[in-house]
């Protein structure tokens, strides 16, 4: 057999894939997952070798003949997809084949294409409109020209036998899986639940994958990676392989876009980055923190294209229907009124989830006067909100090293308790007493910082340690 003759197999695989691992779902962004499988450059070898490849339409349209795809307009495999794969290549292809026919819009068409595959065997001169279906037929690599293929002739005489093939063992070399091709169809389209390939047949076995893998809930859902491996793979799964995807975090979207992090490192660890520092402001508890709700998309996108997050999380972030925030018309002591509210929640560290561009639409038509007067209340609602100092002599005499204190402070972490401290404010002559539920301990630089929910503020405060004492 010939490795074209698996072509209309391979084609429907990498759409079925591409469809199953793509988070957006027009044409456009199909066919750029498409791309970049590598199967782009295929389709124009198969023209090379005379085996004329129809658009992307075509079979988007047999799969949902065939009921590999679903007729919705968000493009997903079935779960007929996955007992289609374990079929028999005569099987598959012939099923092919009739639903081709049936996808016919007309009586004569339908005719023409069930009795095209005898007029080019029995060498039959073939008039413009048998011509025109040869399109479909050599997609399915039943034929070459006016010529039939092995293929097409194994159909025609109903002789499964000569398309029997058995597939190879993987094989793992370094950190790279190899699968030779054709492949074992439904064993490659359970592995890629979790892994996408680097071109066609290799597949890396790095921590990045691994990561993503898991993501995808290689460890959890049926059949597991490891089964996969187990199944297909000459040898034994080597030892490093199994410990690393065990020992790989999870991040888990939960309802009212907060993330679950599996381990309390990578959180403090993602915190260190700049561009994500202020996104996973709003920490919860060592493992969970709080999203902003219009960010929410573009967080989780973040998260993704870093390999953290599988595409089921972007898919569910980005479909969470927002409330409508276009402004309605206000009058300017209603909009000054708002800025004042922002200005004084401001200076209180408060983060309110304003809408993306609601400060500019605010005070777009805001004239410099009311913007002045707005700033000056808003000074001195915030003398009046901040609390009396306590003076710097009210302070235990005893000094904590930065050792002592970052070890009580895990401590208090780790049971999830609160505890009362003395903290100096930068530019303020006096200390302030703070009753704090302690979250993180990061490093920043030179300094280390505590990330703490106040319970005097109602809400999530960041301490330098070194301006803090424990009371």
């Amino acid at each position: 057999m010939e490795n074209y003759d698996y072509f209309a197999v391979e084609y429907i695989f990498n759409l079925l894939c591409a469809c199953r691992m793509s988070s957006n779902y027009d044409c456009r962004s199909l066919l750029h997952s498409i791309h970049k499988r590598g199967l782009s450059d295929f389709c124009k070898l198969k023209i090379n070798t005379g085996y004329k490849v129809p658009k992307i339409s075509f079979w988007i349209h047999l799969c949902q003949q065939t009921s590999l795809l679903n007729d919705g307009e968000m493009l997903y495999p079935t779960m007929f997809a996955e007992s289609w794969f374990s079929w028999p290549l005569y099987d598959q292809m012939n099923y092919l084949f009739k639903e081709w026919i049936e996808m016919a819009k007309d009586r004569k068409t339908k005719y023409n294409r069930k009795n095209l595959l005898q007029f080019i065997a029995t060498k039959k001169k073939l008039n413009t409109t048998q011509k025109n279906e040869l399109t479909g037929l050599q997609a399915l690599g039943l034929c070459s020209g006016e010529i039939i293929s092995n293929l097409g002739m194994a159909i025609l005489d109903n002789n499964s036998k000569i398309l029997t093939h058995n597939s190879e063992k993987w094989r793992i070399e370094k950190e790279r899986l190899l699968i030779s091709f054709p492949p074992n169809w439904s064993s490659l389209w359970n592995l890629e639940k979790y892994v996408s390939p680097k071109v066609q047949g290799v597949y890396l076995l790095n921590a990045r994958n691994f990561r993503l893998a898991v993501q995808r809930g290689a460890l959890e859902n049926e059949p597991k990676l490891l089964d996969i491996f187990r199944d297909e793979l000459g040898s034994v799964i080597p030892e490093s392989i199994c410990k690393s995807l065990e020992a790989q975090a999870v991040i888990e979207l939960k309802p009212g876009f907060v993330l679950e992090f599996s381990q309390p490192e990578e959180l403090k660890r993602l915190r260190q980055v700049a561009n994500l520092r202020s996104e996973l402001d709003y920490v919860l508890s060592p493992r969970h923190v709080l999203i902003n709700y219009f960010d929410g998309f573009q967080v989780i996108n973040k998260l993704y294209r870093r390999g953290l997050l599988s595409e089921n999380e972007l898919i569910t972030s980005k479909y969470v229907s927002l409330p409508n925030t276009t402004p309605g018309y206000l009058p300017n002591s209603d909009r000054s009124f708002m800025l004042l509210l922002l200005l004084v929640s401001k200076g209180l560290n408060i983060k309110l989830p304003t809408p993306p561009g609601f400060l500019a639409r605010l005070t777009q038509e805001m004239d410099d006067q009311t913007k002045a007067s707005a700033i000056k209340h808003s000074n001195k609602i915030l003398k009046e909100l901040i609390p009396s100092s306590i003076e710097n002599d009210e302070i235990d005499n005893h000094t904590q090293t930065d050792n002592e204190l970052i070890e009580i402070i895990q401590d208090i972490i780790d049971q999830e308790g609160s505890v009362d401290v003395v903290y100096q404010k930068p530019g303020v002559e006096g200390a302030d007493i703070r009753h704090i539920r302690p979250l993180l301990i990061e490093k920043r630089g030179q300094r280390i910082y505590i990330l703490a929910y106040c319970h005097d503020r109602k809400a999530n405060r960041t301490f330098r340690l070194d301006r803090l004492k424990l009371v």
